[in-house]
């Protein structure tokens, strides 16, 4: 199981310093090549504050969509907002949506509350199903459907699942 985290009561968080995602998912086009990811901090921003981030492979797999990463963010007093980013893979292969998660620890003069640990990001895919093969013919609709040699069509079905 994962680490449960505590629930901050609202009366502690303008005395304490809680360090989160800004978002709970975000979306990339495989076409970016890279996401930026913002982690923002609430309550006492009066102290520097450090918190460890890492990509967790989910459907998507680190060395295939995205580049595995990981490190540190360092806030100085008064800093409330800070970004990391991680490299999105671009290749020639029809997928499904896939995701990763990004999650925070190790908090230092700071605390992480349950809902703001760790976010999913998305990766929509921009290959045509069910390969490249036809793309030009897809985007022409009806009339370059009908261009489609339709054995063509299923050798490159029975490739992807192959």
């Amino acid at each position: 199981g994962g680490r449960t985290w505590p629930r901050v009561p609202l009366e502690r968080m303008t005395q304490e310093t809680i360090v989160q995602f800004s978002a709970p998912v975000y979306f990339v086009e495989e076409t970016e090549e890279e996401l930026t990811i913002d982690i923002i901090r609430l309550g006492n921003l009066k102290r520097t504050s450090t918190v460890s981030y890492s990509t967790v492979d989910a459907s998507a797999l680190a060395g295939f969509k995205f580049e595995f990463t990981e490190g540190q963010v360092t806030f100085q007093e008064d800093e409330f907002l800070l970004s990391i980013t991680v490299n999105i893979t671009q290749d020639e292969t029809w997928s499904p949506t896939l995701e990763f998660n990004v999650v925070l620890s190790d908090p230092e003069e700071c605390i992480l509350v349950a809902d703001g640990t760790s976010c999913r990001v998305k990766i929509i895919d921009d290959d045509m199903f069910p390969s490249n093969r036809y793309r030009e013919q897809l985007q022409e609709g009806a009339a370059g459907i009908e261009k489609i040699n339709q054995w063509g069509l299923f050798v490159e079905y029975v490739k992807l699942n192959f």
